[in-house]
């Protein structure tokens, strides 16, 4: 007997509800998530990637962010900030750097970061730490601060060859925009990554990840802001690609990064 596959417990959008299936994740709130390297190079700062998605449905009250650094369970730094409010986008972000000065400077090898979030919608007070699924982990996001940058020699540059940016989005992922992508990228010591979002989110509609247009309008303005952001890039680029869904030669579907 064939069984059907297990519906997925987590997904990144909790605003929708697969066909015949109840969804304990679907929630009258707006998806908050945080996000940091998972390296960073000796002389950068710590970027803290906040991500507010769907607020255009759900908006925010309130937002206010507190951010606690541990080595071996030890804090060794807290840094608060209270966000203007209301946030009502349908994808917003911000990111808090954080120096290493003076105190900090000696703090080398792994970092455990949580970003604990308190945040009003219409009213109603919620907290949360790292993200607001309902079945995450929230344990604590780590990045490993290094005494020296990556390894190199002359003409070498570094980079991530898969990204994925808020052109991806469905009913099961989105990413972040391309600027805080960059930003985080090169906290890293990387000097490019390859854009490579879904070809089946780059036809559809830009107010309907259900609906595709032919006229393209999210992969034109993919295109646009990619050149915008390269034009005022130093030591930095976008690399512009896709991955391409499409049958093999056994007809499953499998994917490609062009």
């Amino acid at each position: 007997m064939i069984f059907p596959p297990v519906t997925p417990v987590l997904y990144a959008e909790t605003h929708y509800r697969f066909k015949y299936f109840f969804s304990f994740l679907k929630k009258s709130e707006p998806e908050i998530v945080s996000d940091i390297p998972h390296r960073l190079d000796p002389d950068a700062s710590l970027p803290v990637l906040l991500l507010v998605k769907d607020s255009n449905r759900y908006p925010l009250d309130k937002l206010d962010v507190r951010i606690e650094l541990r080595i071996q369970g030890n804090i060794i730094a807290t840094v608060g900030k209270k966000i203007i409010a209301p946030i009502k986008q349908l994808l917003w972000w911000d990111i808090i750097a954080i120096p290493f000065s003076r105190e900090l400077s000696d703090c080398f090898g792994f970092i455990d970061v949580d970003i604990h979030f308190s945040y009003s919608v219409l009213g109603k007070e919620f907290t949360c730490t790292n993200d607001n699924y309902r079945t995450s982990s929230k344990a604590s996001l780590r990045v490993y601060r290094s005494r020296h940058g990556l390894p190199s020699i002359d003409g070498w540059v570094q980079g991530d060859t898969h990204i994925h940016s808020s052109y991806t989005d469905d009913q099961v992922e989105f990413g972040a925009p391309l600027l805080p992508s960059i930003e985080l990228s090169k906290a890293m010591g990387l000097s490019f990554f390859c854009v490579t979002d879904h070809s089946y989110d780059l036809d559809d509609r830009v107010d309907s990840y259900l609906l595709n247009d032919p006229g393209l309008p999210k992969w034109n303005a993919q295109q646009r802001e990619i050149d915008k952001l390269n034009s005022i890039q130093t030591g930095f680029a976008i690399v512009r690609g896709e991955e391409v869904s499409c049958f093999n030669r056994d007809r499953r579907n499998v994917h490609l990064l062009l």
